[in-house]
């Protein structure tokens, strides 16, 4: 498979998504159900047998025709499902080689892919760990960020499941009370955050500067460990010279 250079992507390639599609109005980052979906197809299952898995073979024991559609047609808008699309390519390669970390890689593919999600990431990770986030000040943040955009009614049930895929990240905790916890992070959710910054065009040192690495929840100099961790490793190349740093993802790019 020929992979276009960096300098030359275009938003389709990279499939980054900047016009709100209201994902959030009837499903949230469905951890468990895309979990079970790459638990029986491989990083390079075509998109059309992902459907025919999904659709057909009902792998995700819906119990209804629609409720299989509605899932896949969700989960292809949070996940792209096509291995040429370069964020689910990235997501792919790292999933299988981090268990621990699926729920941070799968909440950092949706927030690249679902710009409703995005926009509330700022109020979710400027809330002190172990206070509590009510969710009229989530629905408040998000009918400032699409003034007029949705009624009060889909409002609050988007903010409801933002709040539940802030939950399955590991960034909130509890049940109807949500207060914010530490997410499960490691090299590879580090590695596939710096490729998202990448895919959005930061080089360098810039790539610890971007909001996918501030999803992380951690310090600077912890998200650099965990990436010479992630090269360490093979996954990524981080070369550090000075104040001279390059990132290269060739094996990432090049999966699929």
């Amino acid at each position: 498979m020929t992979v276009t250079m960096a300098n030359e992507l275009k938003p389709a390639d990279t499939g980054l998504v900047c016009e709100p599609v209201g994902t959030h109005s009837s499903r949230t980052i469905m951890v468990a159900a895309v979990s079970q979906l790459f638990a029986v197809s491989a990083p390079s299952t075509p998109y059309e047998e992902l459907r025919r898995l999904v659709l057909d073979e009902n792998v995700l024991q819906k119990t209804s025709a629609a409720g299989r559609w509605e899932t896949f047609r969700r989960l292809r808008e949070l996940y792209a499902l096509d291995p040429s699309v370069l964020v689910y390519r990235g997501l792919r390669f790292f999933w299988s080689l981090a268990p621990e970390e699926q729920p941070l890689l799968a909440l950092l593919c949706a927030l690249a892919r679902d710009p409703v999600l995005l926009a509330s990431a700022s109020l979710v990770l400027s809330t002190a760990h172990g206070a509590a986030l009510a969710k009229r000040d989530m629905e408040a943040h998000l009918a400032a960020a699409f003034p007029g955009r949705y009624s009060v009614e889909v409002l609050a049930g988007m903010t409801r499941r933002i709040l539940s895929s802030w939950t399955q990240s590991g960034h909130l905790s509890g049940r109807s009370r949500k207060v914010r916890a530490a997410p499960k992070t490691g090299p590879a959710s580090a590695a596939y955050a710096l490729l998202l910054g990448h895919l959005e065009g930061a080089r360098g040192d810039l790539l610890f500067d971007t909001s996918w690495m501030a999803t992380l929840d951690t310090s600077t100099s912890q998200a650099r460990m965990l990436a010479q961790e992630a090269s360490r490793r093979g996954w990524i190349n981080y070369l550090r010279a000075g104040n001279v740093v390059e990132i290269r993802f060739d094996r990432v790019l090049g999966a699929g």
